[in-house]
């Protein structure tokens, strides 16, 4: 893949400051307000958004001091939130498969899995159910496949297939760095516990690669830990990707590139298996046209 230009990179998504002597010894936030000519709220959001970098590294302590001379980058675009109107035409959209027991839905990124504002409960009430709730989550960062039981009971039924390793799980994700493998197997335990990760390289360019993933296990963050851990961090991880000098265009990204792309669960009937795709979302793809990466054919 050739280099970029710089002219591949919209100046409107990475706005840059040089620290004057004036601003020696200011703490991050402080600074922020004054460039931004905004709330301490407002630079609060865009630090808990892990949008800005010193000296090209990530930094989200408000009280980071800086010192004369230093680079402040805010990448905007990660930080915008989903608005309300957005979040409500995505939850209104058909899910990806349902049964008398449960939904397969599209998550968007920006949004948590359950509890107070999850996605389960945006979908319950733009559906008009009493009653829906995710059986398993996925990061805030995270898009696609998200199960939901529509019971009570089904929710304990859907918990013990899990338990049991009876639901499998695929995701997509652009990492950064060219992948030499073809395949490869991530064996490496994670809070004590075993974990394993399957990996399958989908293409590679000089910056950033795409892989398809399958965990049989699911520990937390497993995904990002484990691909962190042979040098190929996500895309955008605004925590296991943090202490490399990215260069810009790695730093521009509107969020985790990791999407849950396809699951399989016991079927309602026949003691087959039922398989549910999501297509990848427009973001992700839009990465893996500014990155120089061809874009998957549909899988089945």
């Amino acid at each position: 893949m050739d280099s970029m230009n710089a002219r591949d990179v919209p100046s409107e998504t990475i706005r840059r400051w040089v620290v004057r002597p004036i601003e020696d010894g200011w703490p991050l936030e402080r600074f922020l307000m004054g460039r931004l000519n905004c709330s301490r709220r407002a630079a609060r959001r865009y630090l808990d958004a892990r949008a800005v970098f010193v000296n090209r590294r990530r930094v989200w302590m408000a009280r980071h001091a800086l010192t004369a001379g230093d680079i402040v980058e805010l990448a905007t675009e990660r930080a915008d939130p989903l608005g309300r109107q957005e979040l409500l035409r995505w939850a209104a959209e058909p899910p990806l498969y349902a049964d008398e027991r449960l939904w397969i839905v599209a998550k968007p990124a920006g949004v948590v899995s359950t509890g107070e504002g999850g996605w389960d409960r945006w979908v319950a009430s733009a559906h008009g159910l009493s009653w829906l709730r995710a059986a398993h989550r996925l990061d805030r960062e995270t898009s696609g496949c998200l199960m939901l039981a529509r019971s009570e009971s089904a929710l304990k039924e859907i918990v013990d297939w899990f338990r049991h390793g009876w639901v499998r799980k695929w995701y997509d994700a652009i990492v950064i760095g060219r992948v030499q493998f073809d395949r490869q197997v991530i064996r490496r335990p994670l809070d004590g516990q075993p974990a394993l990760t399957r990996c399958q390289r989908q293409s590679a360019g000089d910056l950033a690669s795409h892989l398809r993933l399958e965990i049989p296990t699911g520990r937390t963050h497993q995904i990002r830990r484990h691909l962190a851990a042979i040098g190929h961090p996500v895309l955008g991880d605004s925590i296991y990707a943090v202490g490399e000098h990215w260069p810009v265009e790695l730093r521009r990204v509107p969020r985790l590139m990791l999407h849950a792309s396809r699951i399989e669960f016991p079927a309602v009937r026949g003691g087959g298996r039922q398989r549910v795709s999501s297509m990848l979302p427009e973001d992700f793809q839009r990465e893996l046209r500014r990155l120089g990466l061809p874009l998957p054919r549909e899988r089945g």
